[in-house]
């Protein structure tokens, strides 16, 4: 895994997500109160894999209209997919870690593992956080 980052402290990733399995990442947190279980060296948990998200839903002309028409009478907005996926091993003590990019950059945060010890499906799901923020900074 070539690491391109040399930044200090927290940098968000401006990158985009791809719908494919084809974007390398790395998952980092620390074992805390699992240490124990997940030896112990005192060194943060990495795990590499690939990043991407679901590929959006096709909707019909027809399902468009209906979705704005529910919008339009509820005030509802349709909300905004944070879901990351991610294909490497998520341990007990990744969860609130981030999931960076090639350069060091924050893409998103971990849930935890899904399943026993996080592999039952092989994937882990994380949260793009960057939409919020984005609405938080530069509100519309």
């Amino acid at each position: 895994f070539p690491f391109e980052g040399d930044n200090e402290g927290v940098a968000i990733s401006d990158q985009e997500i791809p719908t494919d399995n084809t974007q390398v990442a790395v998952a980092v947190g620390y074992p805390g109160e699992h240490k124990n279980g997940w030896k112990d060296t005192g060194k943060p948990l990495i795990s590499l894999g690939k990043m991407f998200r679901e590929k959006p839903k096709e909707m019909t002309p027809y399902m468009r209209e209906v979705m704005a028409k529910h919008m339009k009478e509820t005030g509802k907005k349709e909300g905004i997919n944070l879901n990351v996926f991610f294909t490497g091993r998520v341990l007990p003590g990744n969860s609130g870690g981030p999931l960076v990019d090639k350069q060091g950059k924050v893409v998103g945060v971990c849930h935890g593992p899904r399943g026993t010890l996080g592999k039952e499906d092989g994937i882990e799901r994380f949260s793009d956080f960057r939409p919020i923020l984005r609405q938080i900074v530069s509100p519309t």
